[in-house]
């Protein structure tokens, strides 16, 4: 019989379509970066302050093992959600004909999820 969060992690989205090939290794996922600058009237752009301690993005892969382990295992974010990470977590990657930016993320390192059909809630 299957358990609960065997069933959540069935049912749960882990990748989305426009999602480059291949797969975060372990229990990381895959984020586009959302970039936060903003532009005035004038089309002058106003970069996101560097201060905040986090960062925004969408989720487009998840690992195979990522939210096992937290106790109930249920996860709190699937691919296609928008949240926010801690900002200087994971590591840069870059795909060939590809401007946008990415990064792969430990998943103990989503603290809140903005949007999405995930579970919701925070890291805690």
């Amino acid at each position: 019989m299957q358990t609960t969060s065997e069933l959540t992690r069935k049912t749960m989205k882990m990748r989305t379509a426009d999602a480059p090939p291949g797969e975060p290794a372990g229990h990381r996922l895959l984020i586009k970066i959302v970039n936060e600058e903003k532009r005035t009237r004038g089309n002058i752009i106003i970069p996101a302050e560097d201060k905040r301690a986090c960062e925004t993005g969408q989720v487009l892969v998840v690992g195979r093992n990522a939210f096992l382990g937290y106790g109930n295992d249920d996860p709190w974010c699937e691919a296609g959600d928008m949240i926010h990470f801690v900002r200087h977590s994971g590591k840069d990657v870059k795909f060939v004909d590809d401007l946008n930016e990415y990064r792969v993320i430990n998943d103990e390192d989503v603290y809140y999820v903005l949007s999405g059909n995930g579970s919701g809630g925070q890291n805690g």
